[in-house]
């Protein structure tokens, strides 16, 4: 069985990925929910701000001991306002841990099969940041090999269930060279390659010049371009974050300013979808203000 697998997912790596791109425009905007006690306590509270600030694409953490009925109730009002919800789960350990991965796509397609059509998942999100470990410094050649299987073997499981998959890479693995099982190129455009969507982590707090949103941008737009496929830039709101790199000690106003800076450079390019907020709880902090 472990041997058919294998085939399949070669096979998948060869041809690229079958869904059509993680499409959006670029008055769309996605967010992360990391705390899904929020739906549990508070779903109306949730769903009224995403309906506000124009969220099309919400990703909901994934936990296990949360009631299926809990996610159906939310999902199915999430469908009524045209919000789609894709599954969201990750950390730096997936990219060495396969029983991680297997344990997320046991509980997804579980809760798929028990669940009505408008009450289903219509995707799925992994954060996976394996620079974050030891193991990125002492042998990174080999991180990003593990990271490439994991994400592979992802993608795999998430066209099984015929959902689109889409992940998370920080600006600079534009700058990450490797040369192994998957080829010869830089990870990010491996990684735009082979999945339905990718969410760029341009985290900064200003949208031109050095250094800028635009600037750590551009490179993977491009690419997503030549590759027909699209990324989101997502900006960072926490305020706990360092000013440079997040608006979350900024009004409001100037992360709007920002942000459209940002969408009126790439709105013309086919190889952008749209913005992302990261996250929820502080976003809506900055909202609040």
């Amino acid at each position: 069985m472990k041997r058919i697998i294998g085939c399949l997912i070669l096979i998948f790596m060869l041809i690229g990925s079958i869904h059509s791109e993680a499409v959006g425009s670029p008055n769309e905007r996605s967010t992360w929910l990391w705390d899904t006690q929020e739906i549990v306590k508070n779903p109306d509270i949730v769903m009224n701000f995403l309906v506000k600030q124009r969220v099309t694409r919400l990703y909901l953490q994934i936990d296990q001991d949360v009631p299926y009925s809990i996610y159906t109730s939310f999902l199915s009002k999430a469908a009524k306002t045209g919000i789609q919800v894709y599954a969201l789960d990750g950390a730096p350990q997936w990219a060495h841990d396969r029983d991680r991965i297997d344990a997320f796509f046991i509980w997804l397609q579980d809760y798929q099969q028990s669940a009505g059509l408008t009450e289903r998942f219509k995707g799925v999100h992994l954060d996976i940041e394996p620079y974050t470990l030891p193991e990125w410094e002492s042998d990174v050649a080999k991180s990003v090999a593990d990271y490439q299987t994991a994400i592979q073997y992802s993608a795999f499981l998430s066209k099984s269930m015929n959902l689109p998959f889409t992940v998370d890479i920080p600006s600079w693995y534009d700058r990450v060279p490797f040369k192994n099982q998957f080829g010869n190129d830089f990870l990010a455009r491996w990684v735009i390659k082979y999945t339905d969507g990718t969410t760029i982590m341009a985290y900064r707090s200003k949208a031109e010049g050095p250094d800028g949103i635009i600037q750590i941008s551009k490179t993977e737009v491009a690419w997503a371009e030549q590759l027909k496929k699209k990324v989101e830039i997502a900006v960072e709101t926490n305020p706990a974050i360092e000013a440079s790199l997040s608006f979350g000690s900024y009004p409001l106003s100037t992360m709007e300013t920002e942000v459209k800076q940002v969408m009126n450079r790439f709105k013309n390019s086919a190889g952008f979808s749209n913005m992302a907020i990261h996250y929820y709880n502080t976003w809506k902090q900055l909202v609040e203000k």
